[in-house]
């Protein structure tokens, strides 16, 4: 099967906050998740991956712990990738779910609805649930 990912719903960020600094030997309770999920709206989880590794270069080099404000600070110094690709992740959210599933608990803002792959001999029925 073929999935649709679109960027992470402030409850998927939610949980990818605390996967992202344990990779990194963290834990998410010194930090202000809230903060953390809403500064990263729009982000994927690749990039809040890269803002942990960034923030966290940024503190070593000053001899510091990592704080909440670093990795928001990280999150702005690059631009969302979404941003530079919104025409392409426009015509995914409309066009993708006729030909793929999504892969999301909720559907994104903007995302279309998903339409019933089992009359295109794709197997299964609505896949909207």
């Amino acid at each position: 099967e073929v999935f649709l990912l679109d960027l992470p719903t402030a409850r998927e960020r939610w949980q990818i906050w605390p996967f992202a600094l344990q990779r990194k030997g963290r834990t998410a309770a010194g930090y202000d998740g809230a903060a953390l999920v809403r500064g990263s709206e729009g982000r994927t989880g690749a990039e809040l991956a890269r803002a942990v590794e960034d923030a966290l270069h940024e503190a070593f080099q000053e001899g510091r712990q990592l704080t909440t404000g670093d990795l928001l600070r990280a999150l702005d110094a690059a631009p969302p990738i979404a941003r530079a690709m919104e025409i392409q992740l426009a015509a995914l959210r409309q066009e993708g779910p006729r030909w793929a599933m999504v892969a999301s608990e909720e559907r994104p803002p903007g995302l279309a609805a998903v339409h019933d792959l089992g009359s295109r001999g794709g197997g299964g029925g609505d896949r909207s649930t």
